[in-house]
């Protein structure tokens, strides 16, 4: 590989540069580059973007020395860490787990979209035949998206998918027919060493942008934390300590004690404190159910003498399944009611009659649940999925009832009335689970109305 631009390079610069420009003539075009390049700016941007750019010339040295790496692959060097290389360590920051992202990322390095890549681009078209080529490519790409996003374009999607089929056919039997000329242009050193290049430098990068993902998932969870300013100096550093103790190099084990911490350490007055906390933390994350604040109480509440709670999880249980029974009812009364569309579309006319009916009964049947006795102590988390299910539904049947006079417009409680449902229906799986793991540690037990 040569270390100056190719035809193609030029004409994709060229192309790119044209483009910009005619961009940059539009004001709005302008106004929203310039917060773009504000935001590229900042100070934790700059810092990881050089960090990188030193990580990645420490790799480049350690090819160089070992006889791998000369300067005439310095322009795909370049390329590659721009285009490729500085976007890894962003790419995890948002993953729950970005461990399997980069797992991803290195088995794309062995697609057949990458030798393909890396074929077609062993020689180029003289370069008034490029700059057209890649026009036609990029304005019959386009013309592809827009065709997939409705359905009856669908034949004209085809169309534009076989026209890119065989320009890219029409660039491989070009490039073969040099290759079959002069097959030095693949099969020689400095080709097998640019093929290898990219996966070489992407497997030194992952490891430094999934560090990284481990630091801004802390910084996040500190954020998320909360730790107060009343507490010690040596308090918070002790809860930073313990929270890198349990958390470790694991992403999503670091996130997951961040939902299910919430605020929970800045309640902690002394060392004594904080350790029981994480000693329940770990408990907690034993149990890969565990995902939400509510799944881990801390400190546990204590069983006051003078609540009504019931002796048995089977008295429990026959308070509230006819209740259950009733909410089940009424979540379908509203799936029906409200439909699967998209936020976009309105309720169907007639769907908040149909809801605000039986206003009543779900505001007497919530009523009731909110006066039950306590249940047993195993079967808390239980009931506050089953509280949480009972609300949430209760919220979906209140956007329609006389007594809300706040929200009346009818767009934005369609809206509201499909989120409250989808948070219904997650917090009744909960319930589900959560019943069905209680169940399995009893020889015999009561069933649910739906068994």
């Amino acid at each position: 590989m040569t270390s100056t631009l190719t035809n193609r390079e030029t004409a994709s610069l060229l192309i790119f540069t044209a483009l910009s420009l005619w961009f940059l003539t539009n004001q709005a075009v302008r106004a929203t580059l310039g917060n773009l390049l504000k935001s590229i700016l900042s100070r934790i941007i700059l810092i990881t973007a050089s960090l990188t750019w030193v990580w990645i010339g420490t790799g480049v040295l350690i090819l160089f020395k070992i006889g791998f790496w000369n300067f005439g692959m310095i322009k795909e060097t370049i390329l590659w860490a721009t285009f490729s290389g500085l976007l890894v360590p962003f790419q995890g920051i948002n993953e729950d787990d970005p461990a399997r992202l980069y797992q991803r990322t290195i088995r794309r390095q062995f697609t057949l979209a990458i030798l393909v890549s890396f074929y077609i681009n062993l020689e180029s078209f003289p370069l008034l035949v490029e700059i057209p080529l890649q026009l036609i490519i990029i304005l019959t790409g386009l013309l592809q998206i827009v065709a997939q996003s409705k359905e009856k374009h669908r034949t004209t999607e085809k169309f534009y998918g076989c026209l890119l089929s065989l320009i890219g056919l029409a660039v491989i039997s070009w490039v073969t027919s040099h290759v079959v000329l002069n097959h030095n242009i693949l099969f020689n050193l400095g080709s097998l060493r640019s093929l290898a290049l990219p996966f070489l430098m992407m497997l030194w990068v992952i490891p430094f942008g999934y560090i990284f993902s481990v630091y801004a998932t802390y910084q996040w969870l500190l954020t998320r934390l909360n730790l107060k300013s009343h507490q010690s100096i040596d308090l918070r550093f002790y809860t930073v300590f313990k929270l890198v103790s349990v958390g470790g190099l694991r992403v999503r084990r670091i996130r997951r004690m961040g939902r299910l911490l919430s605020s929970k350490p800045a309640h902690a007055s002394d060392h004594e404190q904080i350790d029981d906390l994480f000693s329940k933390l770990q408990d907690s994350l034993s149990d890969p159910s565990n995902w939400e604040s509510r799944d881990f109480v801390w400190p546990e509440r204590e069983l006051f003498t003078e609540e009504l709670r019931c002796e048995t999880l089977e008295e429990y249980f026959d308070l509230i399944f006819p209740c259950y029974q009733i909410l089940l009812r009424l979540a379908d009364v509203a799936r029906i009611a409200i439909g699967t569309e998209s936020n976009e579309v309105d309720l169907a006319e007639g769907a908040s009659k149909i809801l605000s009916s039986q206003w009543e009964t779900i505001d007497s049947v919530y009523s009731k649940i909110s006066n039950f006795n306590h249940p047993p102590k195993e079967g808390e988390r239980l009931d506050r999925e089953f509280q949480s299910f009972a609300s949430r539904l209760h919220d979906v049947f209140w956007l329609h009832s006389p007594l809300n006079t706040s929200i009346i417009e009818n767009h934005r409680k369609s809206i509201l009335s499909r989120s409250y449902l989808l948070e219904a229906e997650r917090d009744l799986e909960r319930f589900k689970t959560a019943y069905a793991r209680i169940k399995g540690q009893h020889q015999s037990f009561p069933k649910t109305p739906e068994e």
